[in-house]
């Protein structure tokens, strides 16, 4: 009775700060508080776990998209930062995986991808699912981005709420690697997302595990990159938990190997 007394008033006090996050002034220490009162109620109700997870919306439906003309982004990396650009200012990341360092780039929100069927909740690591509310859409021609002066192609998606989204790996490090998650959003909202990959078990049995994850305040003025590191192989696909409705625009860049080259 007590684990569910607590439960409830911290489901009240998460309530609470939600709707402040919807608020004008909002910042970072709202939604520092707010991820840390989710992570209580996901300990409370599946203890021993340690896993964050996102609200799971119902289904919607939204109208389909128009495809984009692709575009030129520069990022500038260098060791395990990137270095900022004269494009757009730096919004609001917090990565749980790696310390996120934050590029300038621009996004430009897009119509809505076509409606899904019901779909079957997918399995997004730490014993969490969520259920897809409305097919993902690749845009038609990916972004063009510099990295360090060699141009590289970034893959760029929109959805609506909770979304499980396949990535193009052609890209990325086999030996470890960093990638660059931006998403913004049409409206102000905490958007939590997790990257992930098929892992065996001795049984060989397998499981999705997660790479890295964390939570941004997405719909402000300017797209917050958040950068994160793996190692071994890299993420296969990336979940977001987004509240029901909420449009988004993600994009993804690779941004290779961290092994040093041999000479």
């Amino acid at each position: 009775m007590s684990g569910s007394r607590e439960s409830v008033q911290a489901q009240e006090r998460l309530d609470e700060l939600r709707r402040r996050l919807y608020r004008d002034g909002a910042g970072e220490e709202d939604l520092r508080r707010y991820a840390e009162v989710r992570d209580s109620i996901i300990r409370l109700e599946h203890p021993g776990t340690g896993a964050q997870v996102a609200d799971a919306p119902a289904p919607d439906a939204a109208p389909p998209i128009r495809a984009r003309r692709p575009r030129r982004v520069t990022i500038r990396v260098a060791a395990f930062a990137l270095a900022p650009l004269l494009v757009v200012g730096v919004g609001v990341g917090v990565a749980a995986a790696a310390s996120p360092a934050r590029p300038h780039t621009a996004i430009t929100p897009t119509p809505t991808p076509h409606p899904a069927t019901t779909a079957a909740p997918q399995d997004i690591g730490d014993g969490q699912t969520i259920v897809q509310q409305a097919s993902v859409v690749a845009a038609p021609a990916a972004e063009s981005v510099s990295i360090d002066g060699t141009v590289a192609q970034a893959q760029q998606f929109e959805g609506v709420g909770d979304a499980w989204v396949p990535l193009d790996v052609s890209s990325a490090g086999f030996s470890g690697g960093r990638g660059v998650v931006v998403l913004s959003s049409s409206a102000v909202s905490p958007i939590d997302w997790r990257t992930l990959r098929l892992a065996t078990r001795r049984d060989w049995t397998s499981y999705q595990e997660v790479i890295a994850q964390g939570t941004v305040l997405a719909g402000s003025p300017v797209p917050s990159p958040v950068l994160f590191s793996y190692s071994g192989a890299p993420p296969t696909h990336l979940a977001i938990g987004a509240p029901r409705g909420l449009r988004w625009t993600l994009l993804v860049v690779f941004l290779g190997s961290t092994r040093p080259a041999k000479r």
